[in-house]
């Protein structure tokens, strides 16, 4: 379970020893700590927000129960965790993790005396967007982190001086085509995504990994391999994130009680529905409603 505080939908701790540097497109929410950073107007072309470089150790911590577009970040050295399925998760250097949009986005550093390094770059993609990765989970893997590294701080210099839109447009491109080239297209397995559309359209119903399987015509033992191997998380866990996440979005867009949001996803009461929340995002209901 996350850890975040319990009356607090989303926390910014950085602690004493944070360095940063950072670039803002000018859209999407203002925040404190980016009141400063240069702006590069080209970065709303592809909708980012901001991007940029960090350097801490413990207690830096940042928590967005549902954020609002992709998020891009790639350790360069040390080490952090970030949030996955409730469970925090390692980052070690070369390794890069890209959260999708109305995920939660939470991440921490791990060590009081090695600093954690990583460049991060996050996009604002509301509902009506197609965001820039079609997969539906954290996209963990190995990365290069050089070339984007070398591309952002050109883009650093070149919006701090402001003196050539050219230049600062062709390292926002290579910015965003790095982060594009590590999302790359989700290949899921057809019987897959046919299922799981079937059970999103009654996520009310008493699924169990059989009742699934026999949808997508496979051994339930097949099944829970093809969902491990393209979506990263068991039959139950996809089913959770599917009814977490609709759950969220009701929170967010409706005035429904939490009773009825809990009771239309299959949750026999909102007490279980609110303790699923909290493990997944480490909010309660009442902090996304307000």
């Amino acid at each position: 379970m996350i850890d975040a505080p319990k009356s607090q939908s989303e926390n910014h701790i950085f602690g004493p020893d944070t360095r940063y540097s950072a670039i803002r497109s000018g859209i999407g929410e203002k925040r404190q700590w980016l009141s400063k950073a240069p702006v590069c107007e080209h970065l709303a072309s592809h909708r980012i927000i901001h991007t940029g470089m960090m350097h801490a150790r413990r207690p830096l911590k940042i928590v967005r129960p549902r954020q609002s577009g992709t998020y891009f970040m790639v350790t360069t050295a040390g080490e952090g965790e970030v949030l996955v399925d409730g469970s925090w998760v390692r980052t070690a250097p070369e390794q890069g993790c890209l959260l999708p949009p109305r995920y939660p986005n939470a991440i921490r550093a791990v060590s009081e005396s090695d600093v954690w390094s990583f460049c991060w770059v996050r996009y604002l993609e509301p509902d009506s967007i197609i965001p820039i990765t079609s997969a539906n989970r954290p996209v963990l893997g190995n990365y290069n982190s050089s070339p984007i590294i070398n591309a952002y701080q050109g883009l650093y210099a070149e919006s701090v001086s402001n003196e050539n839109s050219k230049l600062m447009h062709h390292w926002v491109e290579l910015i965003h085509g790095y982060v594009q080239d590590f999302a790359g297209p989700s290949q899921m397995d057809d019987r897959l995504w046919r299922t799981w559309d079937r059970v999103e359209e009654d996520l009310a119903a008493n699924w169990d990994l059989p009742a699934i399987a026999r949808h997508a015509h496979v051994s339930p033992e097949h099944f829970r391999r093809l969902c491990q191997t393209h979506l990263g998380r068991s039959p139950v866990k996809h089913l959770t994130y599917l009814r977490i996440q609709r759950g969220m979005d009701l929170l967010h867009n409706s005035s429904d009680t939490v009773e009825s949001i809990a009771t239309a996803f299959g949750y026999q009461t909102p007490a279980a529905f609110a303790k699923a929340l909290r493990r997944w995002t480490g909010s309660r209901p009442s902090d996304l409603r307000s």
